[in-house]
């Protein structure tokens, strides 16, 4: 490869979010030999910024793969949870209390009430719930709600914790975590992986998974012509001295509250697609203000934290792409997971790791998210 070897693995994965570290502790539990390249700290990016919301009802209301998907990886969340606990010391603080999904407008209404066959279709725990019975579940809420739908079985988690767990759980299996390591360049000698050239050196592997999010074009821009692009979020932390919530509320707008321990609440999130800027804006905290103000008007007494932004990774369809590179044999690509990056983790993980073990995963629906779509979408 012409540069010295630092270290050689079986797997190397560029990208220390919560997609890249699951995918490092499936196979690190498998006792391949594993790294992780990334270029800030562990769950410094999307991970980090993230609401932690196990929305698979709530965020995702059309029949389909993508929704297959992110059932399949919500039932994974509560063992995934307690053994990492147990591996790592580390409480990635589950929550399963629910999300009630309300509506502020009468389009809003009647969007909910017609989704809401769909939703009891796939879960008959889910209900409907007049402004009055929504008001009896959460006293704090206004009147301004028309209505809405209860979502039993989402959660919601700490996600930057979980991120860090997995990370660390990766480590005690045997893996090693790179961080400020840029990646440069993916080696490769007649279409094969061969290594990463990175600011730490080179290394060696045969295989590669690219899971750099919003950053996915930057190294790999050729990858696939439905390219990934950032779109900013911004979010907000406030303090209650009184318990105000205990259910996520989630709007149709995909707006959020999201009830955190020691009576924090986390509201998000603001969008502006097609940006690499991470300034907190004026605007973007008044509209969050404002929503959340029209939710709860007790919140207007809570004590502001903190606020910050997050890249989202958005493909041009709106779903992840999972699979081998069609460019190159040993290069595997997770990425464009979107909102939904800590709600898929954990199926991610599950499916990254059989395919990389040269296993073609099982589940029906994992094919609708190969990159090989970009083209056939074309028809060639």
């Amino acid at each position: 490869m012409g540069a010295s070897i630092v270290k050689e693995y079986d797997v190397i994965i560029i990208g220390g979010g919560v997609i890249g570290c699951s995918i490092a502790y499936e196979l690190a539990k498998q006792h391949k030999q594993v790294a992780v390249l990334e270029q800030g700290e562990i769950s410094s990016g999307a991970s980090r910024a993230a609401a932690g919301i196990l929305g698979a009802q709530a965020e995702i209301d059309e029949e389909g793969p993508l929704l297959q998907f992110a059932l399949s990886s919500r039932e994974l969340f509560k063992n995934r949870v307690n053994e990492l606990r147990e591996v790592t010391g580390i409480d990635a603080e589950l929550i399963e209390k629910g999300v009630l999904k309300v509506a502020t407008t009468e389009d809003g209404l009647e969007e909910l009430k017609r989704k809401f066959s769909t939703y009891k279709k796939w879960d008959p725990s889910v209900e409907w719930l007049t402004t009055s019975e929504l008001k009896k579940r959460e006293k704090m809420l206004s009147s301004i709600i028309k209505g809405g739908i209860s979502l039993p079985n989402d959660g919601q988690l700490n996600a930057f914790k979980y991120t860090k767990a997995l990370a660390y759980g990766t480590a005690v299996y045997g893996g090693d975590l790179y961080e400020h390591c840029h990646v440069s360049q993916i080696i490769e000698e007649n279409g094969c992986v061969k290594g990463v050239t990175t600011s730490q050196g080179t290394f060696a592997t045969s295989s590669v998974v690219v899971t750099t999010g919003a950053w996915t074009s930057k190294l790999l821009p050729y990858v696939t012509e439905k390219k990934v692009y950032p779109v900013k979020g911004e979010c907000m932390l406030l303090k209650s001295n009184k318990p105000i919530l205990k259910h996520t509320i989630y709007t149709p707008e995909a707006f959020y509250i999201v009830p955190k321990a020691g009576g924090k609440l986390l509201v998000g999130a603001t969008r502006t697609p097609h940006t690499f800027d991470r300034d907190v804006t004026f605007g973007g905290m008044s509209k969050l203000f404002e929503k959340a103000k029209e939710l709860i008007p007790e919140l207007s007494h809570s004590v502001f934290l903190k606020s910050w932004t997050g890249l989202r990774p958005q493909t041009d369809d709106g779903w992840p792409y999972l699979g081998e590179s069609p460019y190159m044999k040993g290069c595997f690509l997770a990425y464009g997971h979107y909102r939904n990056g800590i709600l898929l983790s954990a199926k991610t993980g599950e499916l990254m790791r059989d395919l990389i073990n040269g296993t073609q995963p099982k589940e029906h629906f994992f094919n609708a998210f190969s990159p090989e779509r970009a083209y056939s979408l074309k028809g060639g």
